[in-house]
Formats: C-alpha cells, structure tokens, sequence
C-alpha cells in the first residue's frame, strides 16, 4: 500500500512539473520598437518604421512613425495610434493614421526577446486613394 501510495504522488510531482515548465512565459511588447533609422530614409533606400508600445494584461496601446524609402511618404503624425489584445503572445491590433485617415488591422508576433514581426491583415483606404497609411505590410522590427 505505501508502494502505491508513494508512485501515486510521484506520478502527480511529475505531472505538476511537467505542466508548470509547458506553460509560456508571456512575452513583454512594452518598449520602442524600429526597423531603420530617420537618417537612412532621409538620404538612404531604407524605411523607418517606429513604434512605441504599452503592454498591460492581454491591453496593448501604442503610437507609430513611419517614413517611406528617400521621403517618398511619410506617415509621422503624433496622433497615430495603435490598440488592440494580446493572446497567446500574439498581439491583434487596430491602427489609424491621423496624416492619412485610413489605417488597418496587423498581428504582432514575437520572434526573440528583443524581436516581433508586424504583418498587415487588412487595411482602411482613405476615398478613392489606394492608400490610408505608410505603414510597411511586413517587417521586423527590434526592441531599441
């Protein structure tokens, strides 16, 4: 009966264990967030892409800048605005351009601690203009 007794409650440690190391570390999106610099876009052929983020309990708030390659466009209005839900580690977020008036729907995903991906799902168009923002549609951004 002990010998029972005893491979029971070393079955349910290991349970326990076991499921307590499978459980995900929820990933931190609070920070800035860029891919390029102001000064590549200004002069170079690379786009600046920036955000700034606030991550409380599944909330995520936030702003964005956004300059195209050479200053073609940009999209650099401090009322741009990101919010949305995390879940499983993954973020969900509306954003709008107050420059542009349009904006979209991106998923926020995390690669490593200090990298996430932006992929635009869908997107608001302003009128008849085939844009409503100068967001890029994927890119990988880290934590600065």
């Amino acid at each position: 009966m002990k010998k029972v007794l005893f491979y029971l409650l070393l079955v349910s440690v290991v349970m326990v264990l076991c499921t307590a190391s499978s459980r995900k570390v929820p990933f931190d999106y609070n920070g800035v967030w860029s891919v390029g610099t102001k000064v590549d876009a200004e002069i170079g052929g690379q786009m600046y892409f920036y955000l700034k983020l606030k991550h409380e309990g599944d909330r995520i708030t936030g702003t964005y800048y956004s300059i195209s390659p050479k200053m073609a466009r940009k999209d650099c209005n401090v009322g741009n605005s990101i919010e949305g839900v995390v879940k499983k580690n993954i973020a969900k977020v509306v954003f709008k351009s107050a420059e542009w008036g349009g904006g979209g729907v991106a998923e926020l995903r995390p690669v490593d601690k200090n990298t996430i991906v932006w992929h635009i799902e869908s997107e608001q168009r302003t009128g008849n203009a085939d844009f409503g923002h100068w967001c890029p549609n994927r890119t990988k951004l880290e934590r600065k």
